[in-house]
């Protein structure tokens, strides 16, 4: 019997960048007042995440990228430290799971 193969580690991260995204913008919501919809959100954070995984997926590890991408979280608002804290909670759930 034949195991199936197990896709690249980026592959299964790309697959459920919506499923992350979801959980970073349900455990974001409560830390802080966005001045936009929950759509927008939830697409800037699926865009997030993909730079997310650029970041680690770059050699050597993309510092610039990572400061970019909290910038860009800044700019959505999420400035609290509960924000941050949530933040790295939730992406890190994610990406372990996968």
């Amino acid at each position: 019997m034949r195991t199936p193969e197990i896709p690249p580690l980026r592959t299964l991260l790309d697959a459920r960048r919506g499923q992350i995204a979801d959980r970073w913008h349900m455990a974001l919501a409560p830390t802080s007042f966005v001045p936009y919809g929950w759509q927008e959100v939830r697409d800037r954070l699926v865009e997030l995440v993909e730079r997310v995984l650029d970041v680690l997926c770059a050699e050597p590890l993309d510092r610039q990228g990572a400061q970019a991408v909290g910038a860009d979280l800044a700019q959505l608002h999420y400035r609290q430290p509960e924000a941050l804290s949530v933040t790295q909670e939730t992406l890190s759930a994610g990406i372990v799971a996968a």
